[in-house]
């Protein structure tokens, strides 16, 4: 809406206050910039509106106080808002002006002066949906009521389509007083709540357009029954075994009679009272009905669907760290290993939503341990796997670092015994002088002699080669 007040005489604005005549909304300073389409709306003032008032009140033509309204709008409903309409009054008589853009240029199109008022309102409001709103005029005298105008553009006119009536003076006056436009019955269109006392054409009450005019649907006083609006669906995480605690409000829904509401729930958990409830939902999907009542026998219900899932994966706790020793030249083996085996199987999961997860095999480097796997010397990454009841996979890892087999002394040729083979080859270096950690200098002398063989006879691990 772009209310302006023109012409702003101080003695002017009192003369409209004392005549009971609307005073603009909106005031905008004189040094306030323009826009070009107020601009152009203002230089576009009706000269008939002028003279009407020179010739009714005697006022200079340059004090005249003019008011005006205009909206852009899509007439054509090619996607462009292309077009101007202004509404203007001077406190006695109105006039509705159409406009079209051309370049840079306001093109006056159609004008309508066929009513009266004084304060002019704008509003586009469309009833039948074809992206063509209609224009909806009113000339109200400030804190006064409203008669409202509803126009359609034509060919290259606009066409009036409310409900009017004859008055005792054989004027033509509206019907429609202080309208609301609301969609009553939840079919998308838009109906109009006409607020006037009783008129001759009967046209008080809920308006439905037809696509020629408008039709009484519902009489003023009938009772009209409240729109049920439960909400969106909602998707929501899962915060336990229970499920979600879900908040669901019928702050949508209304009563075009203005009637206190009674709101009740029902669902999986029985029924709930209460514009706004919080029920606990269970995992998946469920649908809740929200029955509205206005106490006069009106109702409706509206249905929202809710959806509990799961995405968290379970917390693992993974075993403490393994070091284990060698169970042969390359590594180790959980099947070889007591240890090992252990590790393999230990670790724990924890779910916020499922309170068993299920352990799944450990891996490496993305394959499944099984108990022949090597495990080779220096460390190895181990990830430990948990699933829960909405296939979520939680994971967490663990190291196992795998030493070198430990030395048997005396055992000379590495076969993990102490026997008459290892005392023979003692015995062929008998003399030589020893290296740094030669295990044939099993007395760490220095030296593999005869003192050797009998240290490592003392020390066997067969029977065979006892002293």
């Amino acid at each position: 809406m772009h209310f302006q007040t023109l012409d702003r005489a101080p003695w002017i604005r009192s003369w409209l206050l004392l005549c009971c005549v609307a005073v603009a909304a909106r005031v905008e300073a004189q040094l306030t910039p323009l826009t070009p389409d107020e601009a152009a709306v203002q230089q576009a003032y009706p000269a008939l509106l002028v003279d009407e008032w020179t010739q009714d009140f005697g006022a200079p033509l340059q004090t005249v106080p003019r008011l005006y309204d205009f909206e852009t709008v899509d007439l054509l409903g090619s996607g462009v808002a292309d077009y101007i309409v202004a509404a203007y009054s001077n406190g006695y008589t109105g006039v509705v002006k159409v406009f079209q853009r051309q370049g840079n240029v306001l093109v006056a199109l159609h004008e309508r002066s066929d009513m009266a008022g004084s304060r002019p309102l704008v509003r586009l409001v469309d009833f039948d949906g074809d992206r063509r709103p209609e224009v909806v005029v009113s000339f109200s005298a400030n804190g006064g009521s409203s008669p409202a105008w509803i126009f359609r553009w034509e060919g290259a006119g606009l066409q009036k389509i409310s409900p009017s009536y004859t008055d005792d003076f054989g004027s033509e006056v509206p019907a429609l007083i202080d309208p609301d436009f609301v969609d009553v019955d939840g079919d998308g269109a838009i109906e109009v709540i006409n607020h006037a006392e009783e008129i001759p054409n009967g046209a008080n009450g809920i308006l439905k357009f037809t696509g020629d005019g408008f039709v009484s649907v519902v009489k003023s006083g009938e009772n009209i029954a409240p729109t049920a609006n439960a909400g969106a669906d909602q998707t929501i995480e899962a915060i336990s075994h229970a499920g979600a605690q879900a908040t669901l409000s019928a702050a949508l829904s209304s009563d075009p009679d203005g009637d206190l509401l009674a709101f009740s729930w029902a669902g999986p958990f029985g029924t709930l009272n209460g514009g706004i409830v919080t029920p606990t939902l269970p995992l998946g999907v469920t649908n809740v009905t929200l029955n509205v009542n206005d106490g006069r026998g009106g109702g409706a219900s509206d249905v929202v669907t809710i959806t509990v899932r799961d995405t968290a994966p379970p917390t693992v706790t993974p075993p403490a760290s393994l070091s284990v020793v060698a169970t042969e030249a390359g590594g180790a083996r959980p099947t070889a290993s007591v240890l090992l085996g252990v590790f393999l199987v230990d670790g724990s999961a924890n779910d916020v939503v499922d309170p068993a997860p299920i352990r799944l095999t450990p891996q490496v480097s993305g394959t499944p341990v099984d108990g022949n796997l090597l495990f080779p010397v220096g460390n190895t990454t181990v990830t430990f796997l948990f699933r829960d009841a909405s296939n979520n996979i939680g994971t967490a890892t663990s190291v196992v670092t795998v030493t070198g087999p430990e030395v048997l002394a005396c055992d000379v040729d590495a076969d993990r015994d102490v026997d008459l083979g290892d005392l023979a080859l003692i015995r062929t270096a008998n003399g030589q002088a020893s290296a740094v950690g030669d295990i044939r200098d099993a007395n760490r002398d220095g030296a593999i002699n005869v003192a050797d063989v009998r240290y490592c006879q003392l020390r066997c691990s067969r029977p065979s080669c006892a002293p």
